[in-house]
């Protein structure tokens, strides 16, 4: 006889009915209803369980918005300017995949979420400067900084693992950015000799992952709860590094792609507490670009925010805005 599989019921058991309706661990879905409440953990679940729109963003060393546009649309593709980022395109169809496109071989454009592309514009960096970014990946916040400072400057990409270097040199020679200098090191080790703390720092830091989980399925599965406070850890480790990274005056950027308080406003927040040459700065101004919604507003201008994904459609990203004012 087959064994009868009985659904959960939604009012006996809301846990493990959300849950199994929307594919998620039952951690995660007790730690989203705690926080957000059953109606805005339904949407986040549902959000999660939809497919993602490929977004690229212009490389305006090389192309302006509109020209990348009738570009993409004279190869088929079905695309629009972003209500979000100015330098930010939707595609919602494309004839072939987003590496074989001839705009993306000129170096006019790079894959990156609205979410991701608000990072760079948050350390809002000039032409001449000496920034850094720290766990650097494959490249995207790297180019992003050099397109900002408009190819002027220096940007020193630090990052843990050499192949993710290789990605990023390739990206940066499609892309026509030349003022990267890459190391393969680790942050908590300090500057190398020669290398002197920079005017600005970005900080994109390992993390759950957790604001993500529509491009990356399987890893809603893979997570697991005690993995937070080892990777809070890991992140206040990095923040401690970081600090020593910026001079006085600049500004440090830390910035996750998860929702997780222990890994976002907590981990500032002991930054800020451990380190009293630093303070939270308004996000507003650099990042004035951008549609906050009001209960977003309150707290860019207090210096951190997390993109809650349904509001905006974007990733879930967290990111805060801290100046050194202290020798």
């Amino acid at each position: 006889d087959r064994q009868r599989v009985v659904f959960p019921d939604r009012r006996q058991d809301p846990v493990a009915y959300l849950s199994t309706f929307y594919s998620h661990p039952e951690w995660l879905v007790v730690r989203w209803l705690q926080r957000y409440g059953s109606e805005k953990t339904e949407e986040l679940l549902a959000f999660d369980n939809r497919a993602a729109d490929l977004c690229l963003r212009v490389n305006r060393l090389r192309v302006e918005r509109d020209a990348l546009l009738t570009a993409l649309r004279g190869e088929g593709c079905e695309c629009e300017a972003s209500p979000l980022v100015p330098w930010a395109v939707r595609v919602h169809s494309l004839p072939r995949g987003p590496g074989q496109l001839e705009a993306f071989a000129r170096g006019w454009c790079y894959v990156q979420d609205e979410g991701a592309m608000l990072v760079a514009p948050a350390l809002s960096p000039r032409p001449g400067e000496v920034v850094y970014d720290l766990a650097a990946g494959v490249g995207g916040k790297t180019t992003h900084l050099a397109e900002l400072m408009g190819n002027c400057g220096t940007v020193r990409a630090i990052e843990s693992q050499p192949a993710r270097l290789e990605q990023l040199r390739v990206a940066c020679a499609r892309l026509g950015v030349t003022i990267v200098e890459a190391l393969a090191a680790d942050v908590r080790e300090g500057l190398p000799p020669g290398w002197q703390a920079g005017d600005g720092a970005v900080l994109d830091a390992p993390c759950s992952g957790l604001g993500v989980l529509r491009r990356r399925a399987d890893l809603r599965w893979k997570r697991r709860e005690q993995d937070i406070p080892q990777l809070s850890s890991l992140q206040r480790e990095l923040l401690s590094a970081a600090a020593g990274m910026v001079r006085p005056g600049g500004v440090l950027v830390y910035s996750t792609c998860t929702l997780e308080p222990e890994e976002n406003e907590e981990a500032v927040r002991w930054l800020l507490e451990t380190d009293r040459r630093f303070r939270l700065e308004d996000l507003r101004e650099p990042l004035g670009f951008f549609p906050f919604q009001d209960q977003d507003e309150g707290a860019a201008a207090a210096g951190f925010v997390t993109l809650f994904p349904p509001r905006y459609g974007t990733d879930g990203m967290f990111i805060a805005r801290m100046r050194r004012v202290g020798a």
